[in-house]
């Protein structure tokens, strides 16, 4: 595990490089669902100290990414057909709240930032390009929850979204559905761009149902 992970310099404080560190390589699978991870083995591959790995792994249960042992540790997340319609029914609720309140709320420059991205995603998934659709998926939705503006809120919503992305079996959609999810994506824009509440919120609440749909295993 000692190659797989490295901090990235970025302008944040180290306890935050350390959590996003490791929550990628679990939503990545760089970390594999239901291997066990200690603080001391994780410092010593990242190169830091235990308190910044507790901090992180502290942070990363409260997501949900993480679950404490029984004796000492924490077990990387496992995926099940329950569990991850039960995230994306939270992410739901979460995402049709936010896209009303941007509906509401969001200014004219944070619009425009959402209406760009999502045009990228479209752009992306029509170019069958699965790696920069994908990073543009959370770029839209990052944009939808800050627009909304509650911190709080915003939080939230990008915590189940992550546990959503960590329990889904596949990592890319089919062509033809990142197509249907990024047109929904400049739906969810148009609609928030109208300052149509209610159309937004059944947007993005329709959105995140059909990418369960997409992401379900075969039963």
């Amino acid at each position: 595990m000692g190659d797989q992970l490295s901090i990235q310099q970025r302008p944040e404080s180290l306890s935050d490089q350390v959590f996003g560190t490791i929550r990628e390589a679990i939503i990545s699978r760089t970390l594999a669902p239901g291997s066990a991870v200690t603080e001391a083995q994780l410092a010593k591959d990242l190169g830091v100290s235990k308190t910044p790995v507790r901090e992180a792994l502290l942070r990363l249960r409260e997501v949900g990414l993480v679950q404490s042992m029984p004796i000492r540790g924490m077990t990387i997340i496992e995926s099940s057909r329950e569990a991850l319609i039960q995230a994306y029914e939270l992410r739901g609720i979460l995402e049709s709240a936010v896209a009303k309140l941007a509906a509401i709320k969001a200014s004219e420059d944070e619009i425009n930032e959402l209406t760009a991205v999502a045009k990228k995603s479209l752009q992306f998934a029509k170019k069958h390009d699965a790696a920069n659709f994908r990073l543009t998926d959370r770029q839209f939705h990052s944009a939808v929850w800050a627009s909304a503006g509650n911190p709080e809120l915003e939080r939230i919503a990008e915590n189940a979204y992550l546990l959503s992305s960590a329990l889904r079996a596949i990592h890319a959609l089919s062509s033809s559905d990142s197509i249907k999810c990024a047109q929904q994506h400049v739906d969810i824009a148009s609609a928030i761009g109208d300052r149509d509440a209610t159309r937004a919120a059944e947007f993005a609440a329709n959105h995140v149902r059909d990418v369960l749909q997409y992401s379900l295993p075969s039963a």
